[in-house]
């Protein structure tokens, strides 16, 4: 059961925007929706807690075929080593990063999922090369 709290409207300055793929509903089981949405939920919390950051208290599900995606400046995606982007939605995500878009990718098994995720961002960026950021 989902129960919804009372800001699920609410317009915060920071909701949490999650990358979602095309081929699943929020309702769905696939690799996607195994912690949706109790781990975006217990995210929110964790950065209402340390934070100043006004941010509502649900998540907010984000299609890259969708043109609500361009919307939001920040979008955060799980377990992107399962990918199967379509070439729209490769295009979508050039688009949104080249426009300004921030994008955090998190939760990788193995060299495997990683390696898809890289050759997903190749499609996205072609002429550009990932880049590892010192401590």
């Amino acid at each position: 059961m989902d129960v919804r709290p009372p800001d699920v409207s609410a317009s915060p300055r920071w909701p949490l925007p999650g990358l979602q793929p095309a081929a699943c509903g929020p309702e769905g089981n696939t690799i996607w929706t195994q912690d949706y949405p109790r781990a975006d939920r217990h995210f929110v919390q964790a950065v209402r807690r340390l934070t100043r950051l006004h941010v509502r208290s649900v998540e907010q599900p984000v299609n890259l075929d969708d043109a609500e995606v361009y919307d939001w400046p920040w979008l955060y995606a799980v377990q992107p080593g399962h990918w199967q982007l379509t070439d729209s939605q490769v295009k979508n995500m050039r688009e949104y990063l080249l426009r300004g878009g921030f994008f955090m990718a998190d939760d990788f098994w193995n060299v495997d999922e990683w390696e898809t995720f890289m050759a997903t961002m190749r499609k996205v960026l072609p002429d550009r090369d990932a880049v590892e950021l010192q401590k």
